[in-house]
């Protein structure tokens, strides 16, 4: 059984799809990297660039299902990253189905398989806390604490008791095959207009440990900006390790597994309502915009002329939005879908016509990716960046975008130079903390208590600042359930929460409850990181009195 080679492994996977042919771009990623896997001793990195809808993520199902076939000279499990928490149940929930149809289609020695080796590990949500298990679905920020010895699971163990087991998950990540899936994701676009990346370089950083320590990677996306590929080869450069990348990208053909047309428009005065009226009657529509205060907004206007929309966000308790995201799934649900970013990427869904408010090119890319994505025909409307829009992105290279679909009328490849044309003088990565970092993997010297010291001083490893768990206060009845009853919100709305409160209500890890006053966070842009603050009071979650069952928590 080791002697299956990925691509064989690959083509008796693809039998449970219809049609059960191999894509082209799939096969040539896996072939380059067994070849350069047995020529480099593991240091292989594939960057894979394929349409939206080509199935990339397969691949971690098929290297999965290797080794779990023998080939365990490759690894002992795969490592799947995540850039966005909402994407990750969907691929568990796909990748558990795809091992049931593996062992019921095909059989024989797929019959080790097993729907139990999945484990979807966010943060401090169960699934697979180590990140030991044979097919482990995570985040970036989760990835990157375990890797940097500040393991998510035991954040609040780290930073009230002073120990962790970190090297537990470090040794599982370096007997792994790691999939840094919807790469482009990585970088921010307000990077590009005021300095460099964390999430970016934390990532890189990372690469380079793994490849010098022998640990396959392949890099996934539908839309990589030449500037992030140049960043991390670069860095590969310097390291010596420039021949272990293998770029596997279109080449000129029509690799788009299924024929789409898809018309664009930019709508220079308008907002969605406006757009929707001038449609005809339409099956599916899904409207994108940039904040959660302005989806609400939309979604209560279509309410009162009549319609029934679904409002989906991030605000929303995990288990309603859930619910919603299941009926999003339903192909044969029709109306209207009101969303911010958290469809944007990895959520395999299709509809008629997309409404979106301008965004980074690789943003409105993705968006499109949703329209007529198993084929047929579709519409793209995009409108002007609101003001709301502007703070999650920045006003450079939504508006540039606006204007290339104005000229164009259509959302190509072409798009993304304008990212490669707006950073062509920037550096996207922090070298310094890309330094510590290093320091941090490559010293046993630098424990734990050093990565804690590096967390507090950026404010954690990835984000700009820390996702703080609030649950609304409804649902605390009984035990309270963080994982399901909860949802998350970013250290400044926490403390625009807390500047309009003065004080809020909060859970500890013992379900006892303490308030916090605004006075303990200092000043403004001179206060210690939030997220420290909560995790050495042992603090839970916030809790929020004013949530809505119907629209979540606008903010």
């Amino acid at each position: 059984m080791g002697s299956l080679s990925l691509p064989d492994v690959y083509e008796r996977v693809s039998q449970i799809f219809e049609p059960p042919v191999p894509r082209p771009l799939l096969t040539k990623a896996l072939e380059g990297f067994e070849e350069n896997f047995e020529r480099k001793n593991g240091k292989v990195l594939v960057f894979l660039e394929a349409p939206t809808g080509y199935g990339k993520s397969t691949l971690s199902l098929v290297l999965y299902a290797a080794i779990k076939l023998g080939r365990f000279d490759i690894g002992q499990r795969v490592i799947h990253v995540l850039p966005l928490r909402s994407i990750g149940t969907d691929l568990k929930q796909k990748s558990i189905e795809r091992i049931g149809k593996l062992k019921s289609t095909i059989g024989g020695e797929f019959g080790e398989l097993d729907e139990n080796d999945v484990g979807l590990q966010q943060m401090h949500s169960p699934g697979s806390p180590m990140l030991c298990k044979r097919f482990v679905i995570t985040t970036l920020d989760t990835f990157v604490t375990s890797f940097y010895k500040m393991p998510a699971w035991e954040y609040r163990k780290l930073f009230i008791r002073g120990t962790a087991h970190y090297e537990v998950p470090r040794a599982c990540i370096y007997t792994s095959v790691v999939v840094f899936d919807e790469f482009h994701l990585y970088l921010s676009s307000k990077a590009l207009e005021e300095g460099s990346s964390k999430s970016l370089t934390a990532a890189v950083a990372c690469i380079r440990s793994l490849l010098e320590a022998g640990v396959p990677v392949l890099v996934m996306t539908a839309t990589m900006p030449e500037v992030v590929k140049k960043s991390v080869s670069k860095k590969l450069e310097v390291s010596g390790l420039e021949d272990s990348v293998v770029e596997v990208v279109p080449s000129g053909g029509n690799e788009q597994p299924v024929k789409r047309h898809i018309s664009v428009e930019a709508v220079v005065d308008g907002d969605p309502i406006s757009v929707l009226q001038r449609l005809e009657d339409r099956r599916r529509v899904l409207v994108v915009l940039n904040t959660v205060r302005k989806a609400v907004e939309t979604y209560v206007r279509l309410k009162q002329l009549g319609h029934s929309p679904v409002l989906l966000h991030s605000r929303i308790v995990e288990r309603e939005r859930q619910k919603r995201l299941r009926k999003m799934f339903e192909k044969n649900e029709g109306g209207i879908f009101v969303t911010t970013q958290v469809v944007e990427a990895g959520v395999d869904v299709s509809f008629d016509v997309l409404i979106t408010e301008a965004a980074p090119p690789d943003s409105l890319l993705q968006r499109a990716g949703r329209v007529a994505r198993y084929g047929g025909e579709g519409e793209v409307f995009v409108l002007p960046l609101t003001e709301g829009g502007s703070k999650v992105y920045g006003q450079l290279l939504p508006n540039r975008a606006l204007e290339y679909v104005s000229k164009s009328r259509k959302l190509d490849a072409g798009i993304l130079k304008i990212i490669d044309e707006a950073s062509s003088e920037k550096d996207l990565l922090d070298y310094d903390y890309y330094d510590l970092l290093s320091d941090i993997d490559n010293y046993p010297s630098c424990s734990h208590k050093f990565a804690k010291k590096v967390w507090r001083a950026y404010c954690g490893f990835v984000r700009d600042g820390e996702q703080i768990t609030v649950i609304p206060r409804k649902y605390l009845n009984g035990t309270p359930d963080l994982q399901n009853d909860a949802f998350a919100i970013d250290e400044d709305r926490f403390r625009d929460l807390l500047e309009e409160k003065g004080e809020v209500e909060c859970l500890t890890e013992s379900l006892e409850r303490v308030k916090m006053r605004k006075e303990e966070l200092g000043r403004k842009g001179r206060e210690e990181c939030i997220g420290v603050k909560l995790l050495e009071k042992g603090i839970a979650a916030v809790i929020l009195d004013d949530y809505d069952e119907e629209v979540g928590y606008a903010g």
